[in-house]
C-alpha cells in the first residue's frame, strides 16, 4: 500500500503547524495506540506519562528549543497538545522499549553490482501503528532538504537528505539509566539536518543522550559509520570487509558487558537475525561476487526463524496487540541517488514505492 507523502516547508513552527494540520486524523490514532502499548508494557496512564514528561521538557526546551518550536506547531495544527506529542516523539525515553527491533544492512560500493553503497533496513514496531506512518519531505528555509518515513506526529525516524546524508537506526536494551539527555528521535532528526557526516556524527557524540540507540549513518562518498551510542559512552564501527549488520545487540566488545537485550527478552532473535543476514549474503556474494538491490529485497523478506525473523510476521501466541511487533516496512537507498524506496508492510507481500527529494 502506498505511503502518504506529506511536503512541509519553512521555519521550525511553519513546518511543524503543517505536518500537524496534514496528518491531525492520523496523529490522534497514533497518540491513542502510542498510550495503550505505554500502559501495556510499563503500566504508565497518560496522566503518569504526562507527569514524567513534564519532568524532561524543561531541560529539553532549553537544549533544543527550535524542535520545540516545531513540536509545538504539530500540536497546533493537530489540535493536541505540546506534551502529547513531545512524549510521542520521546517513546524510549518514557519507556523501556519492548523487545523486537530493525534490521539494518549496508554492503559497501566494491560488492554492488553498479558500484554504490546500498544501505538498508527494516522498521519493526507495533501493528497497530501501521497505517500511521507517511513520507515526510520537509524543505527548511536553510539547509537540506529531509526525506524521511516517519511517523505521523514524529519528526524524523529513517531517512534522508539532499546533502546525501542517510539515517538508519536500531534500537538498544541496556543497564543504563535513562537520562535528562536529548532524546534518540530528536537527535535522529538533528543528523538528517547536516550537510556533512562529520556533522552527522557530532550530533550523537557531542550531545548529552537519555537513552541508548544505534544510528548508522551513510553519506555521498559511499562510507558508512555505525554509532553504538549509550547514554555515557560510544564506539564508531565501520564496514570493513564491505558488508556491514546491525540488529539490536551491541556489537562493539567493550560495550557489550552494559547489553541486557538477550538477557531480559529471553530469545535471541536479535542474534538470529544478525547471523542469517550475514549468511544471505555471503551466500549471494559465494555466487556471483557481487549484488544488487533485489538481492537486498529478498535478503529483507527472509522468513527463517519465523515469525521472529527478518521480515517479522505477528506472534499470535502473544494475546494481546500492543505487544506484539511486526514489520512495518522495509527502505532501501542507494549511495548518491535522491530517493528512497519503501515497501509498507511486510516486504514479502508488498511492492516497493519510490519516494523522491526532486
Amino acid at each position: 500500500m502506498p505511503l502518504r507523502l506529506v511536503e512541509v516547508e519553512g521555519d521550525y513552527r511553519r513546518r511543524g503547524l503543517q505536518f500537524g494540520e496534514k496528518c491531525r486524523d492520523e496523529i490522534k490514532r497514533t497518540l491513542a495506540n502510542n498510550y495503550n502499548i505505554i500502559k501495556y508494557n510499563c503500566g504508565l496512564s497518560r496522566e503518569k506519562a504526562l507527569m514524567r514528561a513534564r519532568s524532561i521538557i524543561p531541560n529539553i526546551t532549553e537544549i533544543a528549543p527550535d524542535l520545540c518550536e516545531e513540536i509545538q506547531g504539530i500540536a497546533d495544527g493537530s489540535s493536541t497538545s505540546f506534551e502529547d506529542i513531545f512524549i510521542l516523539n520521546a517513546i524510549p525515553e518514557m519507556m523501556r522499549m519492548p523487545f523486537g527491533g530493525c534490521t539494518v544492512i549496508s554492503v559497501g560500493e566494491e560488492l554492488t553490482e553498479n558500484g554504490k553503497r546500498i544501505t538498508a533496513q527494516t522498521v519493526d514496531w507495533n501493528p497497530m501503528l501501521e497505517d500511521q506512518y507517511v513520507v515526510l519531505k520537509a524543505t527548511p528555509e536553510k539547509g537540506p532538504t529531509i526525506l524521511t518515513y516517519t511517523m505521523a506526529g514524529l519528526l524524523a525516524l529513517v531517512g534522508i537528505n539532499s546533502k546525501g546524508i542517510g539515517s538508519f537506526i536500531n534500537i538498544f536494551l541496556t543497564k543504563e539509566n535513562i537520562t535528562q539527555g536529548m532524546p534518540s528521535y530528536f537527535i535522529l532528526r538533528r543528523i538528517l539536518e547536516q550537510d556533512r557526516v562529520s556533522g552527522a556524527i557530532s550530533s550523537v557524540i557531542l550531545q548529552k543522550r537519555a537513552s541508548p540507540f544505534c544510528y548508522t549513518i551513510s553519506d555521498n562518498d559511499g562510507d558508512l559509520y555505525c554509532v553504538e551510542a549509550l547514554i555515557d559512552d560510544y564506539e564508531i564501527l565501520s564496514d570493513e570487509e564491505g558488508v556491514f549488520v546491525h540488529t539490536n545487540h551491541i556489537l562493539t566488545e567493550r560495550l557489550r558487558g552494559k547489553d541486557i537485550y538477550v538477557n531480559v527478552s529471553r530469545n535471541p532473535e536479535t542474534l538470529t537475525r544478525f547471523y542469517r543476514v550475514k549468511m544471505l549474503l555471503n551466500q549471494v556474494l559465494g555466487r556471483k561476487t557481487t549484488l544488487g538491490i533485489e538481492d537486498v529485497k529478498r535478503v529483507l523478506a527472509d522468513h527463517a526463524n519465523y515469525p521472529d525473523s527478518i521480515c517479522r510476521h505477528q506472534n499470535e501466541e502473544i494475546t494481546s496487540i500492543e505487544g506484539r511487533f511486526k514489520t512495518l516496512a522495509a527502505i532501501i537507498n542507494e549511495q548518491g541517488e535522491r530517493n528512497i524506496l519503501i515497501n509498507s508492510g511486510n516486504p514479502c507481500q508488498n511492492s516497493y514505492i519510490d519516494y523522491r527529494l526532486d
